[in-house]
This record gives structure tokens, sequence and C-alpha cells, in this order.
């Protein structure tokens, strides 16, 4: 088994204390038949996660302003704190957005959901949003293998009493999957999706198996989750039947993840949680992606006023890639916001009207900062030249911000 560590930096004035991540690859790590694209570059977290940020109080009474980490400056364990999976799920559509793929969306029971329901459907959402077919649901013989294997931090073992294993498109063993330590499961996501790949030095880079710029190792957690087969293993990038297991168990104060993908041999046998059965729950359809991912957008800071009776001053930074544009907004005085709106144009001075698209917001979360985006396949040809304005709504007021010139994607 092998593994890597991350750390957590927290900091408060002049204390620090940590969290580590480690990760180690599945089964069908090395390799693709069928390559995956995979970003160029890890992406740093934005916002990031991985740091407290600068804490205000005294010792067991910090407040930070990662809603992640609680008043004992320690991360809060699991995905059941809206303010911090909002936190984490922004920098996971950063990430994105800067891959030209859409912005993922968790279904509205995500806090009711177990932790092994929520491995399953965000494994799922990643893999949906780049246009494979849904793995089926969890099954009961793989998630007690995957909860063995969290629970001793480490790698399923494919060879699972009670499922019988059938064949990758390569004709041999399908199966695939990844561990992780991490204190969320959007954590885990973001460290196996897009923190995977090299970044410059062994010290720096969290994929122990990713040992240079062109090892094959590298990025094999994204492969193996959404399905790439090698010559020897993985479920394969089509697979309709697949079938997934997933566990969780506490270790070395953090929590242990566990997810293995098979192929059964014949019909898929019977399930506990399905996709089908979870559909519902995405109130505005699943998210899917707009494109393959297209090289590293880079982004353009412009300060904007946003003028109101409160006279609001926020900060946008716009975003333009091929597929997407992107505004990422702070507000630091409006309170009870329901919604943000980004106006697309054709042109500079926001004046032909192009796009639309909003995103909202439970007014008494009091949210004070996002990521507000337009996609759709080439809706930003690098034709021409595009710009940008922002709408905030909140306790019955509506904010302007000034024009912001994207430019080309």
């Amino acid at each position: 088994m092998t593994s890597v560590r991350r750390t957590l930096a927290l900091v408060a004035a002049t204390a620090l204390a940590g969290a580590m991540m480690a990760l180690t690859s599945g089964a069908g790590a090395l390799g693709a038949s069928a390559p995956l694209l995979n970003p160029t570059n890890n992406i740093s977290p934005v916002p990031n996660f991985y740091s407290t940020g600068l804490c205000y109080g005294l010792a067991g009474s910090w407040s930070c302003p990662n809603p992640c980490v609680n008043s004992q400056m320690t991360w809060i364990q699991g995905d059941s704190n809206s303010a911090c999976e909002n936190y984490m799920l922004s920098a996971i559509n950063y990430a994105r957005s800067a891959l030209g793929e859409g912005a993922l969306n968790l279904p509205s029971n995500w806090e009711s959901l177990s932790t092994t329901e929520q491995l399953f459907v965000m494994v799922d959402m990643e893999r949906v949003a780049q246009g494979y077919p849904a793995y089926l649901g969890l099954n009961a013989a793989l998630s007690a293998e995957a909860a063995s294997a969290a629970a001793l931090g480490k790698d399923a073992n494919p060879a699972v009493p009670g499922f019988s294993i059938g064949e990758n498109p390569n004709g041999m063993q399908g199966e695939g999957g990844a561990w992780a330590s991490a204190f969320s499961v959007l954590s885990a996501d973001y460290a196996w999706m897009y923190d995977d790949g090299w970044a410059g030095s062994l010290a720096t880079t969290p994929n122990i198996d990713c040992t240079s710029a062109t090892a094959v190792g590298c990025w094999g957690h994204r492969d193996s989750l959404l399905g790439e087969q090698t010559a020897s293993v993985g479920v394969g990038l089509g697979c309709d039947t697949c079938e997934l297991g997933a566990g969780v168990a506490v270790l070395n104060g953090s929590e242990s993840y566990t997810v293995m993908i098979e192929v059964p041999s014949g019909a898929a046998p019977a399930m506990t949680f399905t996709w089908a059965q979870e559909l519902p729950y995405f109130s505005s359809g699943v998210s899917t992606s707009i494109g393959p991912p297209s090289t590293n957008v880079t982004p353009t800071t412009i300060p904007v006023s946003l003028i109101g009776p409160a006279q609001v001053i926020s900060s946008a930074v716009g975003r333009l890639s091929l597929n997407m544009a992107q505004v990422s907004w702070e507000s630091v005085n409006a309170a009870g916001i329901t919604k943000v709106t980004l106006y697309t144009f054709k042109g500079t001075g926001c004046s032909s009207a192009w796009r639309r698209a909003s995103v909202s917001f439970n007014s008494a979360n009091n949210s004070h900062f996002g990521y507000v985006a337009s996609s759709g396949t080439k809706f930003y040809s690098p034709a021409g030249t595009f710009s940008a304005l922002v709408k905030i709504t909140y306790t019955g007021n509506v904010l302007s911000s000034a024009c912001i010139t994207l430019g080309r994607s």
C-alpha cells in the first residue's frame, strides 16, 4: 500500500495546528486504453479550504474565515455543515471552471444522506458530468469490503464474497477504486479529481504514485474512479452495469474513505441505494460537462463597486473560457442575499445582451461570496470579445456591479 500526506495549515496569530490528508491509488490507477482528458496541472483550491486563514480569539474559542474549521482550531469531520460544504464546493467548481467544465450542484438531500451514500453520489456526479453513464448504485457486498478496507486505511480487495466480478472492455477483471484519509467527502473528491497530478516535486505532490511529471500513476485516482481501464484492470468508461461499494471509518483522528467499483458478471445484483432514486433531488437536473477540459485560463482581477441603498462595496473576478463565463463575487455588508445573476454581453461595454445565469441562496445563511457562471458548448467563441456584470438581490434590493471586460476565451 502506498500513501501520501497533505498538510492543512492552521494559522491564528501565533497558534499553529494541523491536519493531514493521505491518498493511495486504486487498483485501476495506472495507464489508459481510452485516455481521459485530465488536467495538465494540479489546481490550487480557491477558496483554500486547506488553510484556516487568519483566525481571531483565544485558545478554545477561535473564529476563522474558513467555515470548515471549528472554534477549537480543528477541522469539522464529515459533510453535515452547509457553510463548510458550500466553501469546498466553491473550490471544486473553481477547479472545474479552470478546466472549462460546468459547475456541480449538490442534491437537495445531501445532508440527510449517509457518508457512504455521499461518496457514491459524489463519484457519480463527477462521472456523469464527464458524459459517462452513471454507476447504478451501492452494493451491500462491495460496501462491506470497502468498510473493512477503510478501517485498515487501504484499498479494497476486489475478490468480494457475494459479488461475481465481470470483465472490462479489454476482457480483463473489471474493477477499480481509491482510498483517502481526509476530513470530508468533498475534500477527498477534490484530492482525487483536481489535485492528483505532479506538483513540481515529490515533497509537494499529494499522489505518491505520481513520481514525476510523466509518471503513469499521475491522476490515477481520478482515472480509476471515472472508470478508465488499463490493459489489465478498470471498469471501462462506458460501463452501464457497474455497481459501487463505499466505506468510511475513523482512523488516526481523520475519516478514512474507501470507494470500489466493479463490473458484475451478469445482471446487476440488488442494491441498497441507487442513482435512480437520488435523481429527483437534483432540482435543476444533474450537472453535465460542457465539453472536454480546455487549457487553464488566467484569471483577470478587476475591482468592482456594487452600489445600492446599503452602499455595499464588493469585488468581482471574471474568468472566461470557450464554454464558460464565470464571475466570483464578494459582498462586504449585504445581508440576506437570495440571488446573484450574471449577465454576459457580446463586445465591451455590456451593451449587447448575450446570456444570463443565476445562482440562488438561502437568505438565512447570509452568504456573502461565491461564484456564478454562464455555461454551454462554445457559448463564448474566441472569435469575439465579451463583457459582463453582476446583480445581487438581497432583502428586497438589487445591486448592480460595473461592467467587467472578460476579453476573449
